[in-house]
């Protein structure tokens, strides 16, 4: 988790225009299974800087996709 932590904090320490993120969470049974860090572009484009869940969880990355 530690490299992860570290990679998170990369994105928004770099990203000049936060207004542009949209934090995706994913929860089951109060406990956060998956999220998608993305940046909101021009033309209805979206570009994801990061994004995790749980492979245990059949279907988890295409439902954080499909929200996104």
């Amino acid at each position: 988790m530690a490299a992860e932590n570290v990679a998170i904090n990369r994105v928004l320490q770099n990203l000049t225009d936060q207004d542009r993120l949209q934090l995706t969470v994913a929860k089951q049974a109060d406990e956060i299974v998956g999220f998608s860090i993305d940046e909101l572009l021009p033309k209805n484009f979206v570009l994801s800087h990061y994004f995790k869940a749980l492979p245990s969880i059949p279907g988890l990355s295409e439902y954080l996709n499909q929200q996104v």
